[in-house]
């Protein structure tokens, strides 16, 4: 698995946007630290973004990594 992590401020906030290559070429994520669940629901969510994806497991660095190219697609395809 390859990522590159972009530095992004977006509404005062800093984020990192992670863009995959590899067998997850295709997959951008943005993330930003949080003290609090609850603080990350009153942050503004950047025009660009199609899915929030915080409470979902398999975003995590540890399942991504298990998927091979043709599970990652056949899971991207039907998200």
């Amino acid at each position: 698995m390859i990522k590159r992590r972009c530095p992004y401020h977006y509404a005062g906030d800093n984020y990192s946007i992670d863009v995959y290559e590899g067998h997850l070429s295709g997959l951008i994520l943005t993330e930003i630290e949080s003290h609090s669940d609850s603080d990350i629901t009153l942050l503004p969510v950047p025009d660009f973004a199609v899915k929030e994806v915080t409470n979902d497991l398999r975003f995590t660095g540890g399942e991504l990594v298990k998927l091979s190219r043709a599970e990652f697609q056949q899971w991207f395809l039907t998200w």
